[in-house]
């Protein structure tokens, strides 16, 4: 049962400094000890802004009138009272992990930091260990290894759950929680609710929710608290699917052999490993799988943001090259557009500037910005408006506008849609497809959501700890077969839900087991159908069927 509110807000309505409307407008919650309360609405509808309007921390310029009284207090009356409250008394784990963390210092020390200013309980000697405790407590395999690493050297999924480590490290009352598990595959998503459900079950842990995701809502959530649109931003249903693409276009990239290794302290740690790719003119290629399985780094490679340690790369006939024209090419639509934007510099501007760089006159870039700008869907009136006065799917657009800019062969979008609620996801991947057709782009789509891939791509690999373990044609084949592709699908939130019995949703199972044999499959030690040839060498990719490519003799073998 809860308890006496933590938290009451009541009639909240925040404005921005030169916003036409309120982002909010007459917002009322409360959360108790001991419950967990969610707060669902679309994508740019105020809840990250009410977070922020509870710890004070809205930017310069923004007002907020109504009443916010923690434990009964009325926080507006006494402005000190705040910085108490920030940390042991309300912790935040914000959604865009990449700003809350410090690109320059190690994680593990940006935890210890939180321990050392809030908890006079832990010793100067007992840190390092309170720090790996924390990092496993979120399911990060190897803490002691992963605390010493730098933010840019982890997954986004591995950075939020770090964020999460820090906001638990002072034993915060109330924990909000503003989109935690955005940025994580479907599987871990699934040990991130099961890990938050248990601390308001233990710790009688106050939990604000945020989210737009309604299929997560019933797995966790005691009571549910709905937000209209606050930001006013109309959005239609996207449109079906287009039809699948022309297996017999001509190849837009090849690539073969491609591996990517990255420095680890003296050494070199592979992340993927020699791969085949090849997409097609008009063509879609999704790519699955779990957090920190190597995906983005994969598509920084073929970006040309990283090197490639071994194999080839070819872009219409033409190897590429690391000069910048060489990278045009391939332009890169980021998971996190507030990240990819210049917080400095106006939406429009962003365009303006890939076009010049891609040859235009400044008068010639202006007129293309501005017709990309309708292309996408951007209302003229947000040229001059800066990242942070646009919505998460906005940002995603525009970062869109601007990789069209640039006149590119190829579109690899990196989670595009994972921070945008159903109608808006759908609305920009139909953006996408349009852009490519229209373009004659290739596409490489990476997401965590088999389903959605499936739906949406023509092709789709699934990725698992940097080996690419299935390909299939969707429509072509009865969809994935490899028993990590299957648990990935399985784990997803509509099918969580209708299994939920109060329990544990699935057996909580480690990302990596050093344990495991090296040089097996790396899905042996979770995998059930398991045999002992599978931990002593890596089956080999083969074609099972027509369209269909799998790393597992076992599936093969059962379905014969």
């Amino acid at each position: 049962m809860a308890g006496a509110d933590l938290l009451a807000v009541r009639d909240l309505r925040v404005r921005y400094a030169g916003a036409p409307r309120p982002a909010l407008a007459g917002l009322d919650i409360d959360v108790a000890a001991g419950e967990c309360v969610a707060l669902v609405g679309p994508s740019g509808c105020g809840k990250s802004t009410l977070c922020r309007t509870i710890l004070d921390l809205l930017p310069d310029g923004a007002r907020w009138s109504g009443s916010i009284r923690w434990e009964g207090r009325e926080l507006a009356a006494d402005r000190r009272f705040w910085h108490g409250l920030r940390g042991r008394g309300v912790g935040l784990v914000l959604q865009d992990h990449r700003h809350s963390l410090d690109p320059v210092r190690r994680v593990g020390a940006q935890v210890a930091e939180v321990l050392r200013r809030h908890r006079r309980d832990v010793r100067r000697r007992d840190l390092p260990a309170a720090v790996a405790a924390l990092l496993g407590e979120v399911r990060l395999p190897d803490p002691e290894r992963l605390m010493r690493r730098y933010p840019h050297q982890l997954s986004g999924g591995q950075r939020q759950r770090v964020c999460l480590a820090a906001a638990l490290a002072a034993q915060p009352r109330l924990l909000l929680a503003d989109e935690p598990t955005t940025a994580l595959d479907l599987i871990v998503q699934q040990e991130i609710v099961d890990l938050l459900a248990d601390l308001v079950r233990r710790r009688r842990l106050g939990l604000l929710l945020v989210t737009h995701d309604r299929e997560l809502v019933p797995l966790i959530a005691d009571r549910i608290v709905e937000v209209a649109s606050g930001a006013g931003e109309s959005v239609a249903r996207g449109a079906e699917p287009p039809s699948r693409g022309d297996p017999a276009a001509p190849v837009c990239l090849a690539g073969r052999g491609l591996a990517v290794a990255v420095r680890d302290g003296a050494r070199w740690r592979p992340i993927v490993h020699p791969i085949d790719l090849t997409l097609r003119t008009g063509w879609a290629l999704g790519l699955a799988g779990e957090s920190g399985a190597g995906k983005t780094t994969l598509a920084r490679a073929l970006a040309g943001w990283l090197p490639l340690a071994s194999g080839s790369l070819s872009v219409a006939g033409a190897a590429t090259e690391p000069a910048a024209a060489g990278r045009r090419a391939v332009q890169l639509v980021s998971q996190d557009p507030a990240a990819a934007l210049d917080p400095r510099q106006p939406a429009l501007a962003a365009v303006v500037e890939a076009a010049r760089a891609a040859g235009d006159a400044p008068a010639a870039a202006r007129e293309r910005a501005l017709a990309l700008f309708a292309e996408v869907d951007l209302d003229v009136e947000l040229a001059r408006r800066r990242p942070h006065a646009l919505s998460g799917g906005q940002r995603q657009r525009v970062q869109l506008a601007r990789a069209l800019a640039a006149r590119p062969r190829v579109l690899v979008a990196d989670e595009p849609a994972s921070s945008l609620d159903s109608a808006r996801r759908d609305r920009l991947l139909e953006l996408l497809r349009r852009a490519q057709r229209q373009h004659g782009l290739a596409l490489l789509l990476i997401s965590h959501d088999l389903a959605l891939l499936e739906r949406w791509c023509d092709e789709v690999a699934v990725l698992l700890d940097g080996h690419l373990v299935e390909l299939f044609r969707p429509g072509l084949v009865d969809g994935p077969r490899h028993p990590f592709a299957t648990d990935l699908a399985a784990a997803a939130p509509a099918n969580l839900a209708r299994r939920a019995t109060g329990g544990p949703l699935l057996p909580i199972r480690p990302a990596t087991d050093p344990r495991s044999t090296a040089g097996g499959c790396p899905y042996a030690h979770r995998c059930r159908l398991v045999q002992p040839a599978c931990r002593a060498a890596l089956p080999p990719l083969r074609e099972s069927a027509p369209g269909h490519h799998l790393r597992c003799p076992e599936v093969d073998r059962q379905a014969r």
